[in-house]
């Protein structure tokens, strides 16, 4: 708030410029706001808010509008529509997550406190979602706050993966605006019983699971649908789609909350919410997820092995190893002759 309300004066006490000294109606903002003139000065300014008793902090929101500043933990740089942790913080962030790696055991408490802080730092970080769950899951063996564990070979690899993150300075998440929601007619569904669907509008895509496609277990229901709605994120990217943001249908509410939050404490369906993550990002294709009862999901039926009479979509390209570990392509000139 105290940077949003940074005050519109040089520390003269004059005006910074002669533009208005609050956004005025953008295309964004249609709401009926009357904006005091720009050539206010510091002390009327502040007669202006005292009824509203807004709590200045000059030392946090400054004399002055600046293209770069910090509020909430992040350096903003408006020019540049980027967002990143300040150099003090992210070397502080990376002392704790290098104190960690070179202990010889470590209490919970100290895993905790390193766990909250890269939570944190995924609002930069988007891809270090998929990292957490590894270092929250080793939680469960500890007896108390204070008791010390070796750190679990898991745990090790994503503060690994954070620590080469966090020692990079230049890195930086690019702010780009949701583009206005699409609705392709975007279906999947899975079945233990037979297999996935994917719906594109009138186009339609299978895949079949193979014997022993659950692992001995450690794949399920949500695991599939999570795969379904993956394989219809890579036949969009590769129908050419990118900077977009389109409506997706699932009736599987697990799936669907792995992949937006981009984690899942479960190491399989964990795998899935990460590779999801980085296709989305790369492709900047941001993904709004809308529930529906199967009954009335149209790929339900292509889940379950009850095919179109159309053709499918040709796979013309290679689908992750884990993928191919569980399910096939489908020989529809074989299911169409028998």
């Amino acid at each position: 708030m105290q940077a949003k309300l940074a005050p519109p004066w040089s520390a003269s006490g004059r005006p910074v410029s002669d533009k208005p000294a609050f956004p005025c109606v953008t295309k964004t903002t249609s709401l009926p706001f009357v904006f005091p003139p720009s050539h206010l000065t510091h002390r009327q300014f502040l007669a202006l808010t005292e009824d509203l008793r807004v709590p200045w902090n000059i030392k946090k929101s400054g004399t002055a509008f600046e293209p770069v500043f910090v509020s909430l933990g992040f350096v903003w740089d408006i020019p540049s529509k980027t967002v990143s942790l300040p150099k003090e913080k992210r070397e502080k962030y990376l002392a704790r997550v290098e104190s960690l790696l070179g202990a010889d055991m470590v209490s919970l408490k100290d895993l905790q406190k390193v766990h909250g802080t890269l939570s944190y730092s995924t609002f930069v970080y988007r891809d270090g979602s998929s990292r957490l769950p590894a270092i929250s899951n080793a939680f469960r063996f500890y007896a108390n706050d204070n008791a010390l564990r070796h750190i679990l070979r898991t745990t090790r690899r994503a503060l690994l993966w954070w620590k080469h993150r966090l020692t990079s300075p230049d890195f930086s998440r690019q702010l780009v605006a949701t583009a206005p929601m699409q609705d392709l007619g975007l279906f999947v569904d899975a079945s233990t019983s037979w297999g996935l669907g994917v719906i594109i509008g009138e186009k339609w895509f299978a895949l079949r699971l193979i014997k022993g496609w659950d692992c001995a277990g450690t794949r399920d229901i949500c695991w599939l649908e999570a795969v379904a709605l993956e394989v219809l994120l890579m036949w969009l990217i590769e129908r050419g789609h990118h900077d977009c943001c389109l409506l997706v249908h699932s009736d599987n509410t697990g799936a669907i909350g792995a992949l937006s939050k981009g984690r899942s404490s479960n190491a399989e369906l964990n795998r899935v919410a990460r590779r999801f993550c980085n296709l989305s990002l790369s492709h900047n294709i941001s993904i709004s997820f809308s529930y529906i009862a199967s009954a009335s999901n149209p790929a339900d039926p292509i889940s379950r092995g009850i095919l179109p009479h159309s053709f499918p979509l040709y796979l013309s390209f290679d689908l992750p190893f884990d993928i191919t570990q569980s399910l096939s392509c489908v020989d529809y000139v074989e299911l169409s002759q028998s």
